[in-house]
């Protein structure tokens, strides 16, 4: 009872502080507010919205911008007979002079999905595609990815037209991230003819500069089991062909990925990865060059990951390797071999008594 009076009292004083005539304040709640979601009572529910969409309409662009995002955060406690109201009012705002408004507009739109009423649907992907157009750099970054998360409700006869559009923007040096997360939520909808096209532009941004190509990585792990069966080896290939880069970012990206993608490797390629993640395991590489304590940590990671790969006859050996782990001074180290050891399967009573000894000892 008092934890419920308590938020009652914390939601009067937001609601309170909405009228305020300072910005700073209004704006702060609108924030708080848009925190809440669905822990707003459903019976203010209504009332609490129409004075968010009161407020968005207002001169000031803090306020209409704050509005904006809240809208969007709000998507939860949104009643049914009030989802038009808000996609009309989130379409107007997309609309507004400054572009900090139109912004949030775009990224509220694409939050709330399948809120869009069905009769809205094409208008706002329309209205969202346009703004991939727009005057400034953030307003066509913040509408790539909301094309992305949106789509579920995309039209089958816009679909390529919007990929064809998202893989132009990929060539971008200032959208190349933002198509990235687009391309990565696309995936899905995308034709199986024109898959291949995407997966080769994914690659292809791998080996652009540091944070390009770990965005990409991630993508391609994040898109696995998307990718076409006739790409995969290649995809295999270019990610371990990253965890020799000279980049740590790169690297551990690379191995992230790898792990995260052994469900596209080809079988004879299984030892070659799990060998480079046990050269990357050890303090020097077979270069003799010294492992950071994060690549080191990324590949022992990723060893648990890929327990499905591991070949059986490899497993002795692995198991040892990350028992010896456990001894290491760095408590990361420590930590992610007993992580993974608990993913990789240890066949023998002795393996489990000599790891629990271990643990012990460490202690």
């Amino acid at each position: 009872m008092e934890t419920q009076n308590h938020h009652s009292k914390y939601l009067s004083k937001v609601i309170e502080d909405l009228k305020d005539s300072d910005t700073l304040t209004a704006a702060t709640a609108l924030r708080q507010l848009g925190e809440l979601k669905d822990k707003i009572p459903m019976e203010a529910r209504k009332n609490i919205l129409n004075t968010v969409l009161e407020l968005s309409c207002g001169e000031d662009q803090r306020i209409r911008l704050s509005c904006a995002l809240a809208l969007g955060m709000l998507k939860e406690a949104t009643p049914n007979e009030m989802q038009h109201a808000v996609a009309k009012r989130l379409l107007e705002l997309s609309e507004d002079s400054e572009w900090g408004v139109r912004s949030h507009a775009v990224i509220s739109l694409g939050k709330l999905g399948y809120n869009i009423p069905y009769t809205m649907r094409l208008k706002v992907v329309k209205r969202v595609f346009e703004l991939t157009r727009d005057d400034r750099d953030e307003v066509r970054g913040f509408a790539t990815i909301a094309i992305g998360n949106l789509k579920n409700i995309i039209p089958g006869n816009m679909k390529a037209t919007i990929i064809k559009k998202i893989l132009h923007m990929s060539e971008k040096e200032d959208l190349k991230k933002q198509a990235l997360e687009s391309l990565g939520s696309l995936i899905e909808i995308i034709p199986q003819e024109k898959k291949k096209d995407v997966i080769s532009k994914l690659m292809k941004l791998t080996h652009d500069d540091a944070w390009v190509s770990i965005s990409a990585s991630d993508t391609l792990a994040d898109v696995g089991s998307k990718i076409p069966a006739a790409m995969k080896r290649e995809v295999s290939e270019d990610v371990l062909r990253l965890t020799d880069d000279k980049d740590d970012n790169v690297k551990i990206a690379a191995i992230n990925s790898l792990g995260n993608l052994n469900v596209i490797i080809p079988a004879d390629m299984h030892k070659k990865i799990i060998d480079r993640f046990l050269d990357l395991i050890e303090k020097y590489e077979s270069k003799k060059e010294l492992s950071s304590i994060e690549v080191r940590v990324a590949a022992i990671r990723a060893i648990g990951t890929s327990n499905a790969i591991i070949p059986e006859d490899a497993r002795k050996d692995i198991t040892e390797s990350l028992l010896k782990l456990t001894h290491e001074e760095n408590w990361k180290i420590r930590c992610s071999a007993a992580e993974s050891l608990g993913m990789v399967k240890i066949d023998t009573e002795a393996k489990v008594s000599k790891f629990i000894k271990l643990l012990n000892l460490n202690q």
